[in-house]
């Protein structure tokens, strides 16, 4: 479900100002997979274990992560950017990606929470969401679109 996770990454990264504002300059680094050393701040996204998919019908179900990392003791802020990015995520209109990929909804498995603090005392905030999801058809699939 990696492009997924990228279409996910996108979303984020085009939301509201108080979520858009990624990059060196801000010094929030916005990424999939893994939690680097540096900067201090970040958002990740990460697949997580699903629901099975259909099996004759182009239709998944995936799982996916975000993990809100602060600075050292920057607990409320951290706090903050991971509950813009619920409120960015959870309820989403579907939206069909240049790929033709589909996503016709999220919504969270619990709520955002906290997930403890790191060696160097950052903050570790985190909200797992599930969704529903029509890849595009590819040659090696035998799973039939949902819109044909």
């Amino acid at each position: 479900m990696t492009v997924l996770i990228e279409h996910i990454r996108d979303l984020i990264a085009q939301a509201s100002p108080t979520i858009a504002v990624v990059g060196a300059a801000t010094g929030w680094r916005l990424g999939i997979g893994r939690i680097t050393d540096d900067p201090d701040t970040q958002i990740v996204i990460w697949d997580a274990p699903g629901e099975h998919p259909w099996p004759h019908v182009l239709l998944d179900y995936p799982y996916f992560q975000v993990m809100v990392r602060g600075a050292p003791d920057g607990y409320h802020d951290a706090r903050q950017k991971a509950q813009d990015v619920y409120d960015e995520l959870v309820g989403i209109y579907p939206i069909t990606f240049s790929s033709g990929d589909r996503l016709d909804a999220i919504t969270v498995v619990g709520t955002v929470g906290s997930v403890g603090f790191d060696q160097r005392n950052r903050p570790l905030i985190s909200a797992n969401y599930r969704s529903i999801y029509e890849p595009a058809p590819s040659t090696y699939t035998h799973r039939t679109p949902l819109n044909t």
